[in-house]
């Protein structure tokens, strides 16, 4: 599901019960509450939080691989950095060439991650890890000899319309969680 900003606006105050408007009276003034700008408030904490700390389930991820903004490097630990372009509010999965399989993100502060640190306790290809530092790149644990090419990097992104406004992308379960 893709809603622009006023589109998820009358859907939050329709799952609110703020719409349909009574129309069995008549409204001589109103000068109160902007109820579609709390509305809008409302909304974005919403979505924010769910880009943030939703499940993956609940998200339309995209694919950053390709993206020509997305720069990497290699390390002298044998693992790449990569950094993603700022539309990136998380990332969810990472693959490289000779891995066999994705792997899962974790926090810089966690003690598997500070495990990488080990030549002999870092992850291998097998079972690859990435880990999001503080400063927003990602560490991809390990590389294979000589690649570095990025096969998958799923991430959430927050995209926005002209104006600025955010573009709502959700999997139409994540509407249980208003």
């Amino acid at each position: 599901m893709q809603l622009t900003e006023k589109e998820m606006i009358d859907l939050w105050l329709l799952s609110k019960g703020y719409e349909p408007l009574r129309t069995d009276a008549t409204i001589i003034r109103t000068d109160g509450v902007d109820i579609r700008a709390i509305a809008r408030l409302e909304c974005r904490r919403w979505y924010h939080r769910l880009l943030l700390e939703g499940d993956p389930s609940l998200l339309i991820p995209e694919e950053m691989a390709g993206d020509p903004t997305v720069t990497r490097h290699a390390t002298d630990r044998g693992s790449l950095i990569v950094t993603m372009p700022t539309a990136v509010v998380r990332p969810l999965s990472a693959c490289l060439e000779g891995w066999d399989a994705d792997a899962p993100v974790i926090p810089a502060d966690t003690p598997l991650a500070r495990r990488q640190s080990a030549p002999y306790a870092a992850a291998g290809p097998t079972a690859p890890l990435a880990v999001l530092r503080r400063d927003g790149r990602l560490e991809l644990f390990s590389m294979t000899a000589g690649s570095d090419t990025l096969l998958s990097l799923r991430c959430v992104t927050l995209r926005t319309d002209s104006d600025g406004a955010p573009i709502y992308s959700f999997a139409d379960c994540a509407l249980s969680t208003i």
